[in-house]
């Protein structure tokens, strides 16, 4: 009997057997979806292991193939069900391109899913039989069984520490406020994280939907704020010096005039003529001072105070 044969065998047999209970489908085509992963990421093979280093937990994340799903709020069955299928989607892509370059693909090189999210759903641990491998990856870091090449990265349980800072930015609360501080001091050392900086202040700031901010998120926004604008007037001065600007104090006012009208455009998501009239009384202010009314005061109460004439 050839496999063509026994395989049409064994399947007339299941179908007869279990027809008398439902509904049977033998050959049931099954029409996938295409899926959006969060992120895909593919190591290039000329990264130094130090650069990996340099990221901490994160890079030891990335150092292999991987798809990578973030989750603010701690994500449902049937969220991580769907990130699975992310993830199995792209095996099967990558097995069909090997099989017509024929080629061999060894299940040590298919992707890996990290689901990283704030919190651990509740019930999780029993339902998934998650487990922990801390001398490798440490707290906070639990995997699915091998088969399933999926583990999930739960923020708010990973030690406080300098590895651990690029993930706990995306926390919340006193985790992410932590992380902010780190941050901030590395940022006002390093210049070559300034973009990282103005992504995370203009994230920070869109988060504020409430009409009432927490005394922590005052001050959290407020460090950031500060710590962007001085960045921000770092690269003037460094564009100054290297001619791409001419005159410190009048690039310094042009940059400030700027970052008010980004901060302006995230918290009331546009820039209307109202708020454009008070753009420039706001950039001539000090950066402290311009900051805490830029995040403390309300659309209303900064066209009251600058808007007129």
């Amino acid at each position: 009997m050839t496999r063509q044969v026994h395989d049409q065998f064994s399947k007339e047999i299941l179908a007869e057997l279990i027809k008398p209970l439902g509904q049977v489908g033998v050959n049931q085509e099954i029409h996938a979806e295409t899926y959006h992963a969060d992120l895909s990421f593919i190591p290039s093979p000329t990264t130094k292991v130090k650069d990996f280093d340099k990221l901490g937990l994160l890079g030891h994340l990335v150092k292999t193939p991987c798809l990578i799903e973030y989750f603010w709020k701690p994500p449902t069955l049937a969220e991580i069900r769907s990130c699975l299928l992310k993830l199995y989607a792209w095996h099967s892509q990558l097995q069909r391109e090997a099989k017509v370059a024929k080629r061999k693909l060894s299940d040590v090189a298919l992707p890996q899913l990290w689901i990283i999210t704030t919190a651990i759903p509740a019930g999780l641990f029993e339902k998934c039989s998650l487990t922990l491998k801390t001398a490798e990856w440490g707290e906070g870091v639990y995997f699915f069984c091998d088969l399933f090449k999926t583990a999930i990265v739960a923020i708010d349980q990973l030690p406080s520490t300098s590895a651990t800072v690029w993930l706990r930015l995306l926390g919340k609360e006193a985790v992410q406020k932590q992380a902010v501080d780190t941050f901030v001091t590395w940022a006002e050392r390093d210049n070559s994280l300034a973009r990282i900086l103005e992504i995370v202040y203009k994230w920070c700031v869109g988060l504020d939907t409430k009409p009432n901010l927490t005394s922590m998120e005052k001050e959290l926004l407020m460090n950031l704020s500060a710590a962007y604008e001085e960045a921000r007037q770092k690269a003037v001065q460094q564009g100054v010096q290297q001619g791409v600007q001419q005159g410190v104090q009048q690039g310094r006012l042009e940059e400030r005039r700027e970052w008010v009208k980004d901060v302006l455009k995230t918290r009331f998501k546009r820039l209307d003529k109202e708020l454009s009239q008070i753009v420039d009384p706001l950039a001539h202010r000090s950066s402290k001072e311009c900051s805490r009314l830029l995040l403390q005061l309300s659309r209303e109460e900064l066209i009251e105070k600058f808007g007129k004439p």
